[in-house]
């Protein structure tokens, strides 16, 4: 029996190892030779990356490693941290204070306010406080997606203690959060054994990461819910260990928190299924049955459970919602927005399109998951360069949307420029992000091949990450959903590189004795003996990473000559003209403020008409001044007299209509600082034969799709298409 335990326990071992080996090298070449671009608008594309440049920037910072690890000051330093407790767990502290701080403060000056799902949750959890139960009608977001049920009624008490829309606890309760994972990653190398200061490199390395800094404004169960099941893993794994039943309870109350925050976290509770039972073949403890009874319990009562408590509030019995194969459908279908696999509409269209009947909609999407699979099935070139792209998208992202959140949510505060700057295209942080997410897929897959002492924590995190990485294949993608599974590899990221280093010295060191043994005249047989006594495990590692090396080396060259069709064809999405396109559209250009006489090509000037209170354009001495926000780059057009010969307060030119339908006509009125007094200015070039020196030609654009124009005809002025080809919209700026 034992014999056979430890033989289920090699080879479930051995099945993770593989598999999420599979995983990370596919995305150590994925990352290599592509990155994930999100736009403003959440479209995505593929830039070229250089899997060269890549692998020179692994060599330097190998190098880098040895040469630090060389240092006396720094072996110093790490002693010290490996032998005074005090001194380690002051300086543990110390950085988890200091990023609580920095994220409390980073929230405080933002107060960002939640937009999509987030918006959603919590406004049905306000809505429930003012017995609006109307998202549980059929069609309504509630009775679309009643897997958000959990997160809603936990805003829902939520805001019966603090108050409803308190968006900044939610936020300051993400900071706890990140502050517990973070902390949990550095027990995982406890607990595994590892020296102290294996745990401090992982948790700067985890705070130098900053996407998951930048989620803090997440008003969403993300952040929370993962760190829920990191501490449960530690609670299971003290519980294994010292049979208190409070640590399981308490595992259990995370699992279900967890769950009932983001149902995707049920990916995570099976990761932790698969732990328990290579605790349960190590130890033979049959106590650790009882745990996985408990998980899948909570598995299997989380959606009762929220409907059942959704039924005592509101009254209203929830349907099945969505079918969860819409999901898997729209996985398989290609977005030219998004990207492939990305979030599309399929789910609400196929629901509401099938009158909210989810059998007959659950009908429609299998026959259309048949469908695709039959496409899948007759073309597998096709199928590699799907699928592989799908994950490429969201698992490239360096910045795994943190970004585009920040730009997507808006503030109750005029954030500072340099914080609006920091989330616009292009980023100064982006290659070094860049650089830095293709470490970590290299160190996690280091870790796979070279670590021959993996913990079953190091085994959960793998296989976590394996069935994410599974799930979201055949699943709804997005970069965001992948940073979650993305920070497991952090731990692993920093364990490969210290195997990589430590293989490295040692060969080093081999190489040496080997040298002044021969210089010595010291018989072969002892010198062998002594490196077979000392290196044998660093020696197979060592061959295992020149190996690697080769290969990675060899692909890379190969994909150069183009000689692998399949990865070739996959790798060679290049969507660098989409990228240059929203960085042509976004970004704003300075204009100096001042006053202006604005103008149409054909002379016209802008001006507000006293009759109708329009702005138009035609004959008229009509001047406006111009000022940049204060905050960022947006401008306001404001009117004033020229008789009157100064600059008395004026109206500020806006939109009539809040929602900028094109066409929508222009007005002015007292300053507000709405949104629809907020204009940017894009520098356009004169057409051929139009030009004064001094003048300035441009766009006055509000949002990054739509410009001010204005029909020769009848002088009117409206919003429209931005279009870099209709001389109506281009406008004259001179200086006044």
């Amino acid at each position: 029996m034992k014999k056979l335990c430890e033989c289920v326990d090699k080879g479930i071992q051995g099945s993770i190892t593989v598999l999420f080996a599979s995983v990370a090298a596919f995305l150590v070449l994925g990352s290599g030779f592509v990155t994930a671009m999100v736009s403003y608008d959440e479209g995505v594309g593929l830039l070229p990356d250089s899997m060269a440049g890549n692998l020179l920037g692994s060599v330097l910072f190998a190098a880098f490693l040895l040469f630090l690890g060389r240092l006396p000051q720094v072996r110093s330093f790490l002693t010290r941290v490996d032998t005074d407790a005090a001194f380690s767990n002051s300086l543990r502290r110390g950085i988890l204070l200091a990023l609580a701080a920095a994220g409390a403060l980073f929230l405080l000056i933002l107060q960002k306010e939640p937009v999509a799902d987030q918006y959603w949750v919590v406004h049905i959890a306000d809505a429930f406080a003012e017995k609006d139960y109307s998202a549980l009608m059929p069609g309504g977001y509630a009775d679309t997606y009643p897997n958000q049920l959990g997160i809603i009624l936990v805003f829902y008490f939520l805001g019966k203690l603090v108050g409803t829309n308190n968006y900044l606890l939610f936020q300051l309760c993400n900071v706890v959060a990140l502050v517990f994972l973070y902390r949990a990653f550095v027990l995982f190398c406890d607990r595994a054994g590892r020296k102290p200061h294996v745990g401090l490199l992982v948790l700067m390395a985890a705070v130098f990461f900053t996407p998951g800094f930048f989620y803090l404004t997440f008003t969403y169960g993300n952040l929370i819910g993962l760190s829920l099941v990191m501490n449960a893993l530690l609670l299971l794994d003290a519980f294994a260990e010292k049979k208190r039943w409070c640590d399981l309870v308490l595992a259990l109350v995370c699992c279900y928190f967890a769950v009932v925050l983001k149902s995707n976290y049920l990916v995570f509770l099976i990761g932790l299924l698969v732990y328990l039972v290579l605790l349960l073949l190590r130890h033979k403890d049959l106590l650790l049955l009882l745990a996985m009874a408990g998980i899948v319990l909570v598995m299997l009562l989380e959606d009762p459970i929220a409907r059942g408590v959704t039924r005592a509030v509101t009254g209203v019995t929830v349907s099945e919602g969505s079918s969860m194969w819409s999901f898997v459908a729209m996985g398989m279908m290609e977005n030219p927005h998004r990207f492939n696999g990305w979030h599309n509409g399929y789910d609400i269209e196929s629901y509401h399109g099938n009158a909210f009947d989810v059998e007959a909609q659950t009908a429609e999407n299998q026959a259309k998951v048949r469908e695709l699979l039959g496409n899948f099935g007759r073309n597998r070139a096709y199928t590699i360069w799907f699928f592989g792209g799908k994950n490429l998208s969201a698992w490239t992202n360096p910045d795994f949307q943190g970004y585009w959140l920040n730009r997507a949510e808006s503030a109750t505060v005029n954030e500072p420029a340099y914080l609006r700057r920091l989330f616009t295209l292009p980023k100064a942080s982006e290659p070094l992000l860049n650089a830095y997410t293709f470490l970590i897929y290299l160190g996690a897959l280091l870790y796979a091949l070279l670590e021959r002492r993996k913990s079953a924590i190091g085994y959960g995190l793998m296989i976590t990450v394996f069935g994410g990485f599974l799930f979201h294949t055949v699943w709804e993608i997005k970069a965001q959903y992948m940073l979650f599974y993305f920070l497991l590899l952090i731990p692993l990221f920093v364990v490969g590189w210290g195997r990589v280093t430590q293989t490295l010295e040692m060969a080093l060191k081999m190489r040496g004795r080997s040298e002044a043994a021969g210089r010595r005249g010291v018989r072969d047989g002892e010198t062998a003996g002594e490196m077979s006594l000392h290196g044998k495990e660093d020696g197979k590692n060592f061959r295992i990473l020149v190996i690697s090396c080769c290969v990675l080396l060899l692909l890379t060259l190969l994909v150069y000559l183009q000689l692998i069709p399949s990865l070739n064809n996959l790798v060679a999405q290049r969507d660098t003209a989409y990228y240059e396109q929203q960085l042509e559209i976004y970004p704003s250009d300075r204009i100096p403020d001042g006053a202006y006489s604005v103008r149409t090509l054909s002379g016209s000037a802008l001006y507000l008409d006293a009759d109708t209170d329009l702005v138009r354009a035609g004959e008229s001495d009509t001047q406006v001044t111009l000022r940049t926000s204060r905050t960022d780059d947006t401008l306001y057009v404001r009117f004033f007299d020229v008789a009157e010969g100064s600059l008395p307060d004026g109206l500020l030119m806006e939109l009539t209509d809040a929602s900028a339908t094109p066409g929508a006509a222009i007005t002015a009125g007292p300053a507000s600082d709405v949104a629809t007094q907020r204009w940017n200015f894009k520098r356009g070039d004169a057409p051929e034969g139009v030009g004064s020196d001094g003048a300035v030609y441009g766009y006055l654009r509000f949002g990054p799709y739509k410009a001010l124009a204005y029909d020769p005809a009848t002088g009117a002025v409206t919003l429209e298409w931005w279009n870099l080809q209709d001389a109506n919209q281009l406008w004259c700026f001179e200086a006044r």
